[in-house]
């Protein structure tokens, strides 16, 4: 065998192992490949879930956000009808505290009219007991004059 014989066995053996190692690493590529593919197909089904239920909670937030929009509109005039009563409460407590003052003053002006008419009635009747002690001493000196 000559030599460029053997180098060419050589190089054929060399090339028959590059290609059974080639093609042992295009098969685990492949076999790879697949994996990968299976895993994004899998992903791909999640986020075609995830996105429907996103969808739907999307919906729902907007059906109770709505909701909450038209109760909030249909509190509005009750709001207003509780600030205007609390107004009219006010002014309500500003009348009672207002005639409850003029009551007040009147009893006062009242009591010391009372207590003005029972100093000149106590005087009248000390006058007048006065008076009245004054002729019964003048009964009691005369008759016991008279005995005398």
């Amino acid at each position: 065998m000559a030599a460029w014989e053997i180098c060419l066995a050589v190089i054929t053996a060399s090339i028959v192992v590059l290609v059974f190692y080639l093609v042992r690493t295009i098969q685990t590529a492949k076999k790879s490949l697949e994996i990968t593919q299976e895993t994004l197909q899998k992903v791909q089904q999640e986020l075609a879930e995830v996105s429907k239920e996103t969808t739907r909670l999307l919906k729902s937030t907007e059906a109770v956000t709505n909701d909450i929009h038209e109760k909030l509109r249909t509190l509005d005039p009750v709001c207003r009808s509780v600030g205007e009563t609390g107004e009219a409460l006010r002014q309500v407590t500003n009348s009672v505290r207002q005639v409850s003052t003029a009551v007040a003053t009147s009893a006062n002006t009242a009591q010391k009219a009372i207590q003005s008419s029972r100093v000149t009635d106590l005087i009248e009747w000390a006058v007048s007991g006065a008076q009245l002690w004054s002729a019964w001493k003048e009964y009691r000196g005369s008759k016991n004059k008279s005995k005398s």
